[in-house]
């Protein structure tokens, strides 16, 4: 028989597994306007492997091909080359 710690363990699964099949009928509705009717259906088949969306304006930008240069840099890095490079600025200034 299964153990407490297994029955445990199979139970989390399942919640996993709901949570991603109600994640995929969210998706399923708003993101690719599938219908109520068919919503269970397609959420049962799409819900193990759904993606995050990979597009430039929702997508991590640093994978961007749209991006180049500094777009790719996150607001914190871009303050801190700013920072090195006034300080090169007036390092030069004084040779």
């Amino acid at each position: 028989m299964s153990s407490p710690e297994e029955k445990a363990k199979r139970a989390r699964r399942r919640g996993q597994k709901h949570k991603k099949r109600n994640k995929a009928k969210k998706i399923g509705r708003y993101g690719f306007g599938i219908k109520e009717e068919n919503i269970e259906e397609w959420a049962s088949y799409n819900y193990d492997h759904l993606q995050s969306c990979s597009c430039p304006m929702c997508g991590n930008k640093r994978n961007s091909v749209w991006s180049k240069g500094d777009e790719k840099l996150t607001i914190q890095e871009r303050s801190d080359n700013e920072k090195i490079n006034e300080e090169i600025k007036n390092e030069w200034k004084y040779i």
